[in-house]
């Protein structure tokens, strides 16, 4: 055999061995690939075990959910390692020696999602959080299927891999995480700053004013509300009213949603029932501004709510404002607080804030 046909067989070898390529393979080792390779084994397990123990160290979800995962952790590191080592398993029986390009794309989404799955806790709202931890959970899932799919299908090949592949692996590593993060923003971050409370104000807007500034504001929303409850009460009684409860609260209401500081006001007021009731009162509510609404009660412009009721011959009449944004604790306690007592007073008389 002469050089010539030898050298024609060994340039030619490559081509026989039946191995599927790439557009733009090399022979040079992709580093994406190689790396990716090698992380993977490591966060098969590390992300299961962040999952269980961040809580005892980040403390966003409460410590009974922290304490339950540690106590499960024996259970769910194992079943969620060996999961996510399946696909590589798969890969390296059948010859495998770095990560397939096509499939480096879908571990990323599968780590970060995982990642951020683990995070979701405070200071989002219960709705934000399910709706992320969702949406997470569903991309580990689909991106498993995806990989174990993958793994059983794609032939070995050349270490170097396609151009095309490794390009977009790279993109793949640092672009799913900008992803989630500009979502983030769009999704969560933004809406809360520009939500605005009862005055049409963001809570930066309300939080620029200075500390006195916010309890001056606070006792006038205060005073306002009681003197519409007086309204409602001289309709009941001319005296004999106590007052009952603290009158700042922090609100069921959607502010809570947005995890910043807000308030309500609300003025309790009750005295010993003598057979009247709101539906007795129906006219002279509605001549004050009153709109009967749902569950008994009456609402307001300006979003006050009204309800009156009678229970172990006792009439209570209470009234609470729209929210507004602000620290309750730091306006009831520089202010002075608000404290059910014996003192009765008439029905346009209140104690202060």
């Amino acid at each position: 055999m002469t050089e010539e046909t030898q050298e024609t067989e060994d340039t030619s070898e490559p081509s026989r061995t039946g191995e599927a390529q790439w557009p733009g393979e090399t022979q040079r080792p992709s580093g994406i690939q190689a790396f990716t390779w090698g992380l993977w084994p490591w966060l098969n397990w590390l992300l299961p075990i962040f999952f269980c123990f961040h809580g005892l160290l980040l403390d966003n979800n409460g410590w009974e959910q922290a304490l339950w995962l540690a106590l499960f952790s024996p259970i769910i590191v194992p079943v969620l390692g060996l999961l996510g080592s399946l696909p590589r398993f798969i890969l390296r029986v059948r010859g495998h020696s770095t990560a397939p390009g096509p499939m480096i794309f879908v571990l990323y989404i599968t780590w970060w999602s995982g990642f951020i799955g683990s995070l979701i806790g405070a200071p989002l709202s219960d709705d934000q959080q399910t709706g992320i931890l969702t949406l997470c959970v569903l991309a580990v899932a689909v991106s498993w299927v995806v990989l174990l799919t993958l793994s059983a299908i794609l032939e070995p090949g050349p270490a170097g891999g396609a151009l095309l592949w490794r390009r977009t692996s790279w993109i793949a590593a640092f672009a799913v995480p900008v992803v989630f993060a500009l979502t983030f923003v769009a999704v969560v971050l933004l809406p809360a700053a520009q939500a605005t409370d009862a005055a049409s104000e963001t809570s930066a807007q309300a939080q620029s004013r200075l500390h006195a500034e916010q309890i001056e504001l606070a006792q006038d929303r205060y005073e306002s509300l009681q003197e519409d409850a007086s309204e409602v009460r001289a309709l009941i009684a001319e005296d004999g009213w106590r007052t009952t409860g603290e009158a700042l609260d922090y609100p069921a209401s959607q502010c809570l949603d947005e995890q910043e500081p807000c308030y309500e006001i609300q003025v309790s007021s009750e005295i010993a029932a003598d057979g009247i009731g709101a539906s007795e009162l129906t006219a002279e509510l509605e001549s004050l501004g009153w709109t009967p609404g749902r569950d008994d009660a009456w609402h307001a412009a300006g979003g006050r709510t009204l309800w009156i009721g009678e229970h172990e011959g006792v009439m209570r009449v209470n009234i609470t404002s729209p929210w507004w944004w602000g620290d309750a604790r730091y306006v009831v306690r520089d202010s002075g607080e608000h404290e059910e007592g014996d003192e009765v007073y008439a029905a346009d008389e209140w104690p202060p804030l």
